[in-house]
Order: structure tokens, then sequence, then C-alpha cells
């Protein structure tokens, strides 16, 4: 599958890097295909997540399809690309970049919007920001995959949608920080896939991860569940990068329910997200003291 968009560090001590794929590819083995807004995420020379999907689910339990193979366009070159995804913003000087998949075209009714929005503040910063539109109640299904088939990943539960990642000496933070609906609470469940991702013949265990107590587990997917039915959702995930011991000291923190803070080990500086009014984001360099807009497709420097 061929990368659309890459965004990376170079020259730092840590690099990282986000793949962006259009989610219009597919390969051989349908259990590796690609889905909208998918990913791949390296760290200081290990790759965390190889891909990602969402599945919509109704309230009659049926599933919305995709339909991958009309959702392309041609670019300026002539080369047939993914619709819908954009490099919105890039800053070199403090290595930002803001890309955004908007994937309602490869679906039908009842959806009217469907976004996801990256936020990569390079090498210690990601925020990923989905917005989901319908004329009829539904719940969002995200899944993440994770590379795990050597088995030298960790997932650590540190709390219910808060989950800590090391693989050899790299480590990540991520968590689910927001899921509103209507601009009020529509928490996600989440539940942990053991098992190896490509193997057809032997499928995931799975388990929830409130009924389990805080734990490090072999993880191959985790997967974010909405747990209520409803026609509008904003759910937004938060990753501090670094070092297996340095990532102890990094935090993300909520500034209030729709502001969050991913802050450094000197507990001053680094980045956060707020979502603004009018479906509009903030997103704020809290060392250097600047701030970004995001509104639509446009990003500007308040």
């Amino acid at each position: 599958m061929e990368p659309f968009i890459t965004a990376s560090s170079r020259e730092t001590l840590r690099d990282t890097e986000l793949i962006v794929h259009g989610g219009t590819e597919s390969v051989a083995n349908a259990a590796d295909e690609t889905h909208p807004g998918s990913f791949e995420l390296k760290h200081d020379g290990e790759l965390f997540f190889t891909g990602a999907g969402w599945r919509f689910e109704t309230s009659s339990g049926e599933e919305i399809p995709s339909n991958q193979s009309e959702a392309t366009s041609l670019s300026s070159d002539g080369k047939r690309l993914p619709a819908g995804i954009i490099r919105m913003f890039r800053q070199p000087e403090e290595n930002v970049h803001i890309i955004r998949a908007a994937m309602v075209g490869l679906y039908g009714k009842p959806l009217l919007k469907a976004e996801r929005t990256w936020v990569m503040a390079m090498p210690h910063t990601m925020f990923i920001m989905d917005r989901v539109l319908a004329d009829s109640p539904l719940k969002v299904h995200s899944d993440f995959e994770l590379n795990n088939g050597d088995h030298r990943l960790t997932t650590k539960v540190a709390a219910e949608t808060k989950l800590v990642l090391r693989r050899n000496a790299a480590g990540m933070k991520f968590f689910q920080v927001c899921a509103l609906s209507g601009g009020t609470d529509n928490g996600s469940k989440l539940s942990i896939q053991i098992g190896p991702r490509n193997d057809l013949g032997h499928p995931y265990r799975s388990f929830s991860a409130e009924d389990r107590p805080p734990l490090e587990v072999p993880a191959s997917r985790i997967r974010y569940a909405s747990s209520q039915y409803r026609t509008d959702h904003v759910i937004v995930y938060a990753a501090s990068m670094d070092g297996t011991d340095e990532i102890r000291d990094w935090h993300i923190i909520p500034i209030t329910d729709r502001h969050f803070h991913v802050e450094p080990p000197a507990k001053s500086g680094g980045y956060s997200l707020e979502l603004a009014e009018r479906d509009a984001v903030i997103f704020r360099n809290h060392s250097e003291g600047r701030a970004y807009l995001v509104h639509e497709d446009v990003c500007s420097t308040l």
C-alpha cells in the first residue's frame, strides 16, 4: 500500500514519522486491508501503529459499508489519489504538521461527515481528532492496529481509555481524552485484543479494560467504541512519545473538558489542543507562546 502523506522529524534525538494512508488501496490478505483514516506511526526507530480503521454501527445494529474503489481523484500531475486527504499546514521551525482526511465520500447515508485530523508536533506530541455527523444515530467503533508480531510491545492499561505503550527503548502514552456528542459526554469503552494480526486461523482474544485492573498485556489491537448512539461525535486522542523511562514523566492533562495539554517532563511548555466554536480547533505551542487556528481546511496564526 502506497503512503499518501509522510510527516517526519529529522536530526532530533528521537525521530518520529507519521504515514497517512488513503484507505483506497488493498492487498491480497483481506485482514490486512487499508481502511479509511489508516496510518502508521514510528517513533525512535520502533513501529507502534501499523494501521487503523473505523466502523459505524446504526441503532439497528447494521454496519455502514465503505465504497473505497470510487473515492479517488486526480492530482495536478495526473496521479490518482485518495479524495479528501490534504496536508493543511506545515511549520518547519517547530516541525508541526496538520493533516486532514475528509472521508464522507467513502460512505453513503446516513453519514454526512467523516473526518480524521492529525496534528503532529515532532518528535514528541500527536493529537488525532475525529468528527462524525449523521442524519440518524450511530456508534463509532475505532480500531488501532499495533505492531506486536515479535511480542516486543507491552501495553499497560493505566486507566479506562489511557494506555502506555513500550517497544524496546521507545515509549508512548496514548489516551482518548475526549468523546462528545452534542457537546455532552459520550464516553468510549476500551477493549484490548490479543492475537496474531494476520493469522486468520487464530482470531483475537478480547477483554474489556474496565473489567480488569491496570496491567500489561501483549496487545495487537485496541478498540474504542461509543457508549451511546448519537448523530454527532467528536473524539480526540492525544499521545506523548519519548524513551521507555522518560515517558513516565510526560503527562496528558485536561485543562478543561475541551482543552488538552501534552506536558513535557519539565512541567512547562509543550503543546495543547482546544475545541473551539463552529468546529474550529486551536493548537498552542506553550514554549513559544504561539497559537494556530484550524477551521475547515484553513490553518492560520492567532
